[in-house]
């Protein structure tokens, strides 16, 4: 529930972050998310638990876009400090989810589910505490944006109410279709799907209708390859979250490995997920875009081929270790590199927009690649009273099925034309302006201009 409320208000909080401040929802989201983490320790029953995890994926639906965006704000224009600044990003991105993983494994090994929350409220408090007083207060906003009056107006009500019902009721049919009695065939399921596309696409007319009033505006599509660059990302993450979760499976139900063991051979996956995040904010200004994203799909693509052919019973080392790995860098690849594409494709004013939409994309991309691994599970013979060789055919289908939703990036990726995804500037501090054509000058080749204009003009002087 957690990453199905997140998904669905991304959108939402990104627009928010760009109206009321980045920083101001940056620090609501994280007190909500503070709040009901407590309360997701505390809960009773799993029917609050369910709920209390929902309100913690809009508190971290808040925090994200306006966090984000603060960077992508702060650095608009593309330089070394902005690829360093990503660089930590993407790193605390792999960061964050192995100390999830790892956490997750000590508290079901040696302690309860209910530290699990409680830990993670104590991070939370101390992340929070420590931006009050490193996060400058005007970080991220534009000083030149003019002062919108009644800002409650500008936002888009209908446009959210439409997003946030139609992503929520896709995600659900999604999800819970293997539960259903009648699997895909129970009449709520299809009907709720159905119903999920029609909001959808009345969204999309909504939003063309408010032009750049719109909680999305559509000209934010319009940038070149920005649409092709997201689709190309949410196929990808299809492939990165399958495998990555059942890999799990498959270690501790197949294999028989212990939560904290399983944690542990997760390690990899951190630490190559950090160093492509350094690695790329050097490579990301050298390599075109193109390039980037099929050097990273290829490596997506050799970890469930790796899996697909393991035994049951078989070592760390030889194919669990490099699917771990090449997973890691092949994500980590395309999340870095798509990151960087959307900040420096949207306006300063739009960053909490772009980040909403970037996020959105994660975020689904995880939700339906789940549900319908969790599908193609099921038909696989992953059920209830499964076997293990039962277990182990779904988890194979599952590695199957990530492999043919790769053949479609794949493809999509020949079609990214254009030059690099940025250039860097030579001077740190400079800011790069946007010609008439959409190329980048930095200010180093203006006042170059300017000076042999100069020049030009005492030479005509001197001449008369």
């Amino acid at each position: 529930m957690f990453r199905v409320a997140n998904g669905c208000f991304l959108l939402t909080s990104g627009r928010l972050a760009d109206l009321y401040g980045r920083r101001r929802v940056f620090f609501v989201g994280s007190a909500i998310y503070l709040v009901f983490t407590i309360l997701c320790g505390v809960a009773q029953n799993g029917l609050m638990l369910f709920i209390m995890r929902a309100f913690q994926g809009l508190g971290s639906a808040l925090c994200v876009p306006g966090a984000v965006g603060i960077v992508g704000a702060t650095y608009h224009r593309y330089n070394k400090r902005k690829a360093l600044a990503f660089a930590v990003v993407g790193g605390m991105a792999t960061t964050g989810f192995l100390a999830g993983i790892l956490l997750g494994g000590i508290c079901a090994q040696l302690l309860t589910w209910r530290w699990l929350f409680f830990i993670t409220a104590i991070l939370a408090g101390l992340m929070i505490a420590s931006a009050l007083f490193i996060v400058p207060k005007e970080a991220g906003e534009d000083p030149d944006q003019p002062h919108i009056p009644n800002k409650y107006k500008e936002i888009d009500w209908w446009g959210q109410l439409l997003s946030i019902s139609g992503l929520v009721l896709l995600a659900f049919s999604l999800t819970y279709s293997t539960q259903a009695p009648n699997g895909w065939a129970t009449w709520y399921i299809i009907f709720l799907l159905i119903l999920s596309f029609i909001l959808l696409g009345l969204f999309v007319f909504v939003e063309h209708k408010r032009g750049a009033r719109a909680m999305m505006p559509l000209k934010i599509w319009r940038s070149p390859q920005f649409a092709l660059v997201m689709a190309l990302l949410f196929l990808g993450w299809f492939d990165f979250e399958i495998v990555t979760l059942y890999m799990t499976f498959l270690f501790q139900n197949v294999r028989g490995v212990s939560p904290l063991l399983c944690t542990l051979y997760f390690l990899p996956d951190v630490i190559f997920g950090v160093l492509t995040a350094i690695v790329m904010a050097r490579v990301i200004p050298i390599f075109r875009t193109q390039f980037l994203f099929l050097a990273g799909l290829l490596l997506l693509l050799a970890a469930p081929f790796l899996m697909v052919f393991s035994p049951a019973q078989q070592s760390y080392w030889p194919q669990t270790f490099p699917a771990i790995t090449l997973s890691a860098i092949g994500g980590m690849t395309l999340f870095n590199v798509a990151n960087v594409f959307v900040s420096s494709s949207v306006a300063r004013e739009d960053q909490g927009l772009g980040q909403g939409i970037f996020n959105t994309v994660v975020q689904c991309g995880t939700a339906i690649s789940l549900a319908l691994a969790a599908v193609v599970a099921h038909a696989g013979g992953v059920t209830p009273d499964a076997t293990t060789q039962d277990l182990l055919s779904g988890y194979r289908a599952c590695f199957w099925f990530s492999i043919g939703i790769l053949s479609l990036p794949l493809i999509g990726v020949w079609f990214l034309r254009g030059k690099k995804a940025t250039s860097v500037s030579n001077d740190d501090n400079s800011r790069d302006t946007p010609d008439g054509n959409g190329n980048e000058q930095t200010n180093q080749e203006e006042n170059t201009e300017k000076t042999e204009k100069l020049d030009s003009d005492e030479s005509e002087k001197t001449k008369r």
